[in-house]
């Protein structure tokens, strides 16, 4: 009778996989999106949806943006706050009209003088 279990193949040591495991907990916006897809993969065994889906939500928020208006925008749709995201988008989309564009820099910061 054949064995249908499937077998998984972790590299590295123990101390290892869960120094790589805590990074990711502690920083997941340290990492590329490749580097980031690549350990919850890895991890997935230990990491539910939820799990997940706040390590996500934390990346954007974490994330050195160059343009806050769209990392809150992004960050209503992950949260579920739909009307805040209209509403951001309204702001958005008089801007583009506009024709501003964002240099460099946060939205809230003052220029010093």
């Amino acid at each position: 009778m054949e064995n249908k279990t499937p077998f998984t193949l972790i590299q590295g040591d123990k101390d290892e996989n869960e120094r790589l495991f805590q990074e990711l907990i502690d920083a997941p916006h340290a990492f590329t999106l490749e580097e980031f897809d690549a350990r919850v993969k890895r991890f997935r065994n230990r990491l539910s949806f939820e799990a997940i889906e706040a390590l996500l939500l934390r990346r954007v928020e974490k994330y050195p943006f160059k343009d806050a208006l769209e990392q809150q925008m992004l960050l209503t749709i992950l949260r579920g706050d739909y009307q805040e995201h209209e509403r951001l988008c309204t702001i958005h989309a008089k801007r583009e009209q506009l024709g501003l564009k964002v240099l460099d820099g946060k939205a809230g910061k003052k220029a010093s003088v």
